[in-house]
């Protein structure tokens, strides 16, 4: 481990102390890596007189660094250069570990590069850096067995398998493929590099049934056009996957038999292919009867979180969570497209601790929490939470999905809390109750759906309160004479075309207004309204425009004039944005109630597309009611003068209550 370390001392110290034309302390998407081969070779050859390190060395006396052309590799795009990149790995094998630079260059490998030391670091200069499968020859670009402390960063992985031919399985191509089965191995870093045009996986890393792989990282990844998943992990604990792009997989993370502190989080996900699922995690089962690590069974603590995923294909589920997870965090992701199943789903089935099974006594093993997601046009179910315990799904916004908003229920489902979600046009159901036990259902919106809230099968309690039932085109609230056990509280209606309430001999256990269900003197009205903005001010078409011709970076502010009437509650605000900023590397937008100040939505960068600003979930109101109308404001600061841009284009969406018309409705 101190090995490790000091090679990440030399790789982000050492070059900036040399005076390398590159800051390790920005990020790395702006680090400037593009440097002359004159400057890498100059840059090395004095690194390696601090650390007496020749090409080929054995004798080093901290860590070895060795430039695969000091091996005779080429990158010209033409040579076979895997003999001689294989010979530099070798080398710093030998020494005991250290960094194997690649400077710029297409490296065509007819064989894959092979890693069975400790302490290894590959890293090119960027994405310029290719390692290329040659034209005859399908392989695992980088492959290793039993090891730790490995790292590859700032290069493409090209299967190129348009020249190919498929050999057929999943092993027989992946960008990276470890495995290691022969003892418990830690820290696997995959960062800024792009695998692409694979007939297996962009990365594949495994451990055993015995011996999990644990702590590892792939973070700013790009992953397009794979034919398997973007990123596939067996037998591993404490993985991340954070920030990356992944385009045209057949899956694109599915993170298998995990144990303890997973999170996906802050990635873009489009076009999964085969019903496959864009996130799948699965736990580690009670199956195993090694010696090893074969006792530490179920998977706890998992967060998927800030993800955007988009399909117009042949998708399964959105995100997909199933057997053997406890403690799960499913939050802010945003999911639109043409799902064939599910927009969300924490199928928890049984979850087990230190080995021991809870099928179905209710003990709290499960516990997820699915709050602040965005789900659209799926053809099943928006959100569901399926056969699980202790399952809260808050202030999410489920719209046009094919059947139901919101589904609960399963074998037996049980302490089940679905309050304060939106779920709006939906086929058949806003919300549909299930054979659930012990399940509160309040203060949710259902509005123009079938049927608002819908309830069968359900031999345990279920409270059903406080909920929003309006303009949906049956029934707002239907419970089956297979409820026998509901407590029914005050909800609120308004035009439901057959009418308020049809409960077809539910059996009550409290009814607080069930005498008077025609008689109610309430209803929510919430409205989601948005604007287009963008910065040509010549010929737009767009709702507003910042003005393309000043010469300066100075902030503009757009007035929205009284778009929030008055007596209206502000619930939520997002910025997104539709297209690049071009010829502006930032442009930070914050959202107000006046000029410069006043934030609602606090100033960020906001200037590629799909980027979102918005208001934090389950957060209170962001603007209480007043008398008065109120204007909003959305303030820019470019990066370069505003005369400069050639493009930019954003959508800002305000939700609020209105309060306002209600009281009209009530009091004309």
């Amino acid at each position: 481990m101190k090995r490790w370390c000091f090679v990440f001392l030399c790789l982000f110290l050492l070059p900036a102390a040399l005076q390398a034309s590159w800051d390790p302390t920005a990020p790395a998407d702006d680090r400037d890596w593009d440097l002359a081969d004159d400057d890498i070779r100059a840059n090395f050859a004095a690194l390696g007189t601090l650390l007496n390190i020749s090409a080929g060395a054995t004798d080093v006396n901290l860590v070895a660094v060795e430039n695969v052309m000091a091996y005779g590799a080429t990158g010209d795009g033409e040579t076979d250069d895997a003999a001689n990149i294989q010979k530099a790995i070798d080398a710093v094998e030998t020494a005991g570990g250290g960094i194997v630079w690649f400077p710029s260059g297409t490296y065509v490998l007819g064989a894959a590069l092979t890693v069975t030391g400790d302490d290894i670091t590959l890293i090119g200069v960027s994405h310029d850096t290719i390692l290329q499968s040659d034209d005859s020859t399908e392989i695992n670009i980088i492959e290793g067995a039993d090891i730790s402390d490995f790292t590859v960063m700032n290069m493409t992985l090209d299967g190129n398998a348009s020249g190919t031919s498929d050999a057929g399985g999943d092993n027989t191509q992946n960008g990276i493929r470890i495995i290691n089965d022969a003892a418990a191995e830690s820290n696997i870093l995959i960062h800024n590099v792009v695998a692409e045009d694979l007939y297996g996986h962009g990365f594949r890393i495994e451990g055993s049934e015995d011996y999990a792989t644990t702590n590892v990282r792939i973070i700013g990844c790009n992953m397009d056009t794979i034919d398997d998943r973007g990123v596939r992990t067996k037998f591993c604990g404490r993985v991340r996957v954070g920030g990356c792009n992944i385009n045209d997989s057949r899956g694109a993370v599915f993170l298998d038999m995990c144990h303890d502190s997973i999170s996906v989080v802050d990635c873009n996900i489009v076009n999964v292919g085969d019903l496959q699922a864009g996130v799948m995690i699965r736990g580690y089962g009670p199956t195993s009867t090694g010696s090893g690590t074969s006792t530490i069974m179920g998977c706890n603590d998992v967060t998927i979180a800030y993800n955007r995923l988009w399909d117009d294909g042949d998708a399964g589920m959105g995100i997909n969570t199933s057997a053997h997870i406890s403690h799960q965090t499913i939050v802010g992701n945003i999911v639109r497209g043409t799902w064939t199943y599910d927009g969300i789903t924490a199928n928890q089935g049984f979850c087990s601790v230190n080995g021991n099974l809870d099928y179905n006594t209710g003990t709290g093993n499960a516990y997820a929490t699915i709050a602040g997601n965005t789900v659209e046009g799926v053809a099943q179910y928006g959100i569901s939470g399926r056969s699980g315990k202790y399952i809260t799904i808050t202030g999410n916004t489920i719209k046009g999905t094919s059947y139901a908003g919101i589904y609960i229920g399963g074998r037996d489902s049980n302490n089940i809390v679905v309050t304060g979600n939106l779920c709006h046009t939906n086929t058949y159901y806003g919300i549909y109750i299930n054979d659930c036990n012990d399940a509160v259902v309040t203060g949710n919106s259902c509005l123009y759906n079938a049927i608002g809230i819908y309830g069968i099968s359900c031999v345990g309690r279920v409270t059903i309160a406080g909920n929003h039932l309006a303009n949906n085109s049956n029934y707002g609230l239907w419970l089956t004479d297979s409820m026998t056990t509901v407590d029914l509280g005050q909800n609120y209606y308004y035009s439901n075309t057959n009418g308020n309430m049809n409960d077809a001999g539910a059996t009550y256990v409290s009814t607080a207004i069930r005498e008077d269900q025609d008689d109610l003197t309430a209803y929510l009205v919430t409205q989601t309204v948005g604007w287009t903005l963008d910065v040509d001010d010549d010929a737009s078409t767009d709702d507003y425009q910042f003005d393309d011709d000043a010469a300066n970076t100075t902030e503009q502010a757009i007035k929205l004039t009284n778009v929030l009437p008055a007596y209206a509650e502000l619930v939520s605000c997002q910025l997104r944005c539709f297209e690049t900023v071009t010829d502006s590397n930032t442009m930070s937008i914050d959202v107000g109630t006046s000029s410069g100040g006043d934030e609602i939505l606090a100033a960020a960068n906001t200037d590629s597309a799909n980027d979102i600003n918005t208001t934090g979930a389950g957060d209170g109101p962001e603007l209480v009611a007043t008398n008065a109308a109120r204007s909003i404001y959305v303030n820019a600061t470019p990066g370069a003068n505003w005369s400069t841009l050639d493009a930019g284009r954003w959508i800002l969406m305000i939700t609020y209550i209105d309060y306002g018309q209600v009281y009209t409705e009530k009091n004309p």
